[in-house]
């Protein structure tokens, strides 16, 4: 089937206008740039820890041991002398890689399984949606909790653990939009020319739901960070020494509240992370809202 080509310069055009348009209206609402800047420190922190963490984050001093914070230690020392601004900017790479691998393999997952069981209907449908109801009827985190408790306590397994359960919101999203956009008259004037049914779903159907799934994806990957830190906070998560934000509250609670600083900041940049995700998810499906009227 050969479909008409738009012109190249009007496409460039139209495409450069609407990331001009969305750049402006981003840089318009607060939340939004608030939630781009917390992101991006935490990037930062990830990708330039060994240049700004000014210590060994494993390493340990009992001579410095539960120091307050100070200009020595920004956020001092946890109970073996080990400096927590340091765990901090290197645990940040640990959030990433689980918020990476458990959103982005969600995402792909669950949208093909979406895709298909709206596209393909009965059967294939009736299926996919009976499997995603068993696993939607497991908490995400009891699930994740089984996981890791049988296969061990790695970071491979804790991203098992979470991803076995995350892809069901995007594929209970997926479908529904499936199911309108293939009644719609784009689609049926495709069918009426020939076009295959790969085709239609997947040059057609699929990037008109990308609106729904980058929300899902960026709301989702806050409650991912909130749930990898509980698993580590329960002991599930990273074998200790690893610097994981949840390890490091965990090990500060026996030290509150004298000792404050072990388990605040870590909270602190949990809570910095899911919630510049959370706003980010807010702000995009206001604006594709806004789109869409």
């Amino acid at each position: 089937m050969n479909e008409p080509d738009v012109p190249r310069g009007i496409r460039e055009d139209a495409i450069a206008k609407g990331r001009n348009y969305a750049l402006y209206s981003l840089l318009k609402s607060p939340l939004a740039v608030a939630s781009v800047l917390m992101l991006l420190l935490v990037v930062v922190l990830a990708v330039f820890a060994p240049q700004i963490a000014p210590y060994d984050p494993y390493r340990i001093i009992m001579s410095e041991r539960l120091q307050p914070p100070s200009l020595k230690h920004i956020m001092g020392t946890d109970n073996v002398g080990r400096d927590v601004f340091s765990r901090i900017a290197y645990g940040a790479r640990t959030s990433l890689a689980i918020v990476a691998v458990v959103v982005g393999t969600a995402t792909v997952f669950g949208t093909l399984m979406g895709a298909v069981s709206g596209y393909l209907g009965r059967q294939t449908d009736m299926v996919v949606m009976r499997i995603v109801d068993v696993f939607l009827a497991i908490p995400p985190v009891l699930l994740a909790i089984v996981t890791v408790a049988a296969l061990g306590m790695t970071l491979y397994n804790v991203m098992l653990g979470l991803g076995l359960s995350w892809w069901t919101w995007h594929a209970r999203i997926v479908r529904g939009e499936v199911l309108r956009l293939k009644e719609t008259r784009m689609v049926l004037a495709l069918r009426a020319m020939g076009a295959s049914p790969g085709r239609i779903l997947f040059r057609h159907i699929i990037p008109n739901c990308a609106g729904p799934i980058l929300v899902q994806t960026t709301t989702q990957a806050g409650l991912v960070v909130l749930a990898a830190a509980g698993l580590s906070f329960l002991g599930l998560g990273p074998p200790p020494p690893s610097p994981d934000w949840g390890y490091m509250i965990a090990n500060g609670r026996n030290y509150l509240p004298a000792q404050w600083w072990m388990s605040t900041f870590p909270g602190i940049a949990i809570l910095v992370m899911s919630m510049g995700f959370m706003l980010l998810g807010d702000y995009l499906r206001d604006y594709l809202a806004r789109e869409v009227k």
